[in-house]
């Protein structure tokens, strides 16, 4: 039931979520909102809602954003000869559902390369899957076990051609993703750690979003067989 702060706000999560991308701490945001932090954090990870009167200071801030549809942007490689300018960057509109990086095994491939795969959420039940590659020009600093850190802003992703920007339905989705390593290693003659197990992920991302995927094994116990163990 509604109290003197209002009904409970819907857009809370993503409100909050866009005054931390802005630079505002949990902590910040607990002042601004006359909360304690606990609650802020609940609210970030969509535990519970906020009264529209708490988050008020927010909305006057950040409101304008929440109506802004969700969208990525994507550069491509520059056609030799072409000078730079913004038809070079593709914007694909829907909620990002999926990103995850992949860099070629070890001492199998040099220089380095990877590729970053993104799957976002068109309209319902449309997808878009983009495929990124990175080059030779991977950054120098690595971790103690020399991993490239691929979520760094200077990995140069580039989309290599306007065949890697694709538009699915469900099926196609997950069949192209499952069957994308196998892709790689015949058309690029490229390995990438982990990529076979892209399918995987891309399922658990649709599934955690409310899609259900036909076809899963599924572990059971009767009531009888569990009492026995």
């Amino acid at each position: 039931m509604p109290t003197k702060k209002g009904p409970e706000y819907e857009q809370t999560q993503r409100l909050i979520n866009i005054a931390i991308k802005a630079g505002q701490t949990q902590e910040k945001i607990a002042k601004l909102c006359r909360v304690d932090q606990s609650t802020v954090s609940r609210w970030k990870k969509g535990q519970s809602r906020a009264r529209l009167g708490q988050v008020k200071p927010l909305l006057k801030q950040y409101g304008d954003r929440i109506e802004r549809s969700p969208f990525q942007l994507y550069q491509r490689n520059i056609p030799e000869g072409c000078a730079p300018s913004t038809s070079m960057f593709l914007k694909v509109e829907g909620r990002l559902l999926l990103r995850e990086a992949f860099e070629t095994i070890p001492e199998v491939r040099d220089p380095p390369e990877a590729v970053r795969i993104s799957v976002q959420e068109v309209t319902k039940g449309c997808f878009a899957l983009v495929i990124e590659r990175a080059i030779g020009r991977l950054p120098r600093s690595r971790d103690k076990y020399k991993v490239v850190n691929l979520r760094s802003r200077d990995m140069p992703w580039h989309l290599p051609e306007k065949g890697y920007a694709l538009l699915l339905d469900q099926e196609q989705i997950l069949g192209t993703t499952i069957t994308l390593h196998e892709f790689c290693k015949k058309n690029w003659s490229r390995e990438f750690a982990g990529l076979d197990r892209l399918g995987l992920l891309t399922t658990l991302a649709l599934m955690n979003h409310g899609y259900i995927v036909d076809g899963l094994e599924a572990l059971t116990v009767s009531v009888g067989e569990a009492e026995q163990t």
